[in-house]
């Protein structure tokens, strides 16, 4: 054991102890902690993990500030579960990024462990990336690449660091676990009033719905920003108008949340933002993907495109793309894991149907479903 081993564990593990606490502090210990280990990999020829951690220098910078600024208005982070897609893309990445870092490391240096050292190193960034955000599943990463880190290390005969990655398979679940509360916690005071979104292509009778179920329950509705945006620019919306657009119904919404009553009715929220700047532009902000999972609603309304198409002005044109548009918002809200409903047929109907979910929504949480006087 060597005077820059001991240093290098001991800040690694306050590091991630810090980390566990959601301390912002865990940030600068980190980022002298990995400057050590990247001396002591070099020296122990584990050149992949050296490299890692000049990476990881880079994250730790970033994550010093988004912990603290990356939030919701500039406001610090809150736990939160990363997007389905960009998990999915980010350990795809992860695999590739083995398979090259280890043909290079097995053809070109005298690495001791190619295969492992490349697995460990990609994945490792991938967990460290997701923990910028405060992504919750980056804890479950990190017991997986932590265990192999243990054998591999063990094998190097750099028992102390072996045993500091033990404990970091520790904290991992500790991590896991204490993330997991919180998460539940935040969900759980978000909630304290019920929220309804009215969601689905355009022409479907949302507002309208929107408006009546309102009026029945005596509660406030949110209408649609991105048609508020139309009405003050007088032209059609372009891409670069999607961020005002998400900002502006993020912002409505949270402005009507704050009175805490029973029930919040929203004439689409980011999720309808998010699919609809996918389906007309091809891409979408990344912030509001970020976001979109952690304000997902009670409960999505999904209304369907069997009444006549009525032309909005500058708002949306394209009619003949109404059931494609229809199918990427049922499968988007299948991919989030959101309670649907699907709403079609007369005007009766879907008000009816419409009804007897808020009304189940409701009487499950022990509230009185009856519309106000």
């Amino acid at each position: 054991m060597t005077v820059l081993e001991a240093a290098a564990v001991l800040l690694g593990f306050l590091g991630v102890w810090l980390t566990v606490r959601q301390d912002w502090r865990c940030w600068p210990v980190g980022l002298v902690s990995v400057l050590a280990f990247a001396i002591l990999f070099w020296q122990a020829r584990l050149y992949g993990a050296a490299s890692l951690q000049l990476v990881y220098a880079g994250t730790q910078l970033y994550g010093w500030w988004a912990w603290r600024h990356g939030g919701e208005g500039g406001g610090a982070l809150v736990v939160g579960r990363a997007p389905r897609r960009l998990l999915a893309a980010l350990l795809v990445a992860g695999l590739a990024a083995t398979a090259l870092l280890a043909t290079a490391l097995g053809r070109l240096t005298d690495a001791a462990l190619p295969l492992t050292d490349a697995g460990t190193t990609s994945f490792s960034l991938v967990a460290q990336l997701l923990l910028t955000r405060k992504w919750i599943e980056n804890w479950l990463l990190w017991i997986v690449v932590d265990a192999v880190y243990v054998v591999m290390y063990v094998s190097q005969a750099l028992h102390l660091t072996a045993a500091l990655y033990v404990a970091f398979l520790v904290l991992a679940v500790l991590g896991w676990r204490s993330w997991s509360k919180d998460l539940a916690a935040g969900r759980k005071a978000r909630g304290r009033g019920r929220r309804v979104v009215l969601i689905g292509p355009e022409c479907t009778g949302k507002t309208t719905l929107a408006r009546e179920l309102a009026r029945r329950y005596g509660v406030e509705w949110v209408p649609e920003f991105a048609r508020t945006f139309v009405e003050a620019t007088r032209r059609p919306v372009r891409f670069e108008d999607v961020d005002a657009i998400g900002r502006g119904q993020q912002a409505a919404e949270d402005r009507a949340r704050r009175d805490r009553s029973r029930l919040l009715v929203l004439d689409t929220d980011l999720v309808s933002t998010c699919v609809y700047s996918r389906h007309y532009y091809g891409d979408c902000p990344p912030w509001i993907e970020e976001a979109v999972p952690g304000r997902l609603s009670d409960l999505y309304l999904l209304l369907a495109t069997d009444v006549p198409w009525v032309p909005e002005g500058y708002l949306r044109e394209q009619p003949e793309r109404r059931e494609e548009l229809y199918a990427r918002f049922r499968q988007t809200l299948a991919e989030l894991g959101a309670r649907v409903v699907e709403v079609r047929g007369t005007w009766e109907q879907r008000r009816a149907t419409a009804i007897a979910a808020i009304d189940a929504l409701l009487e499950a949480d022990g509230q009185d479903a009856s519309p106000s006087p």
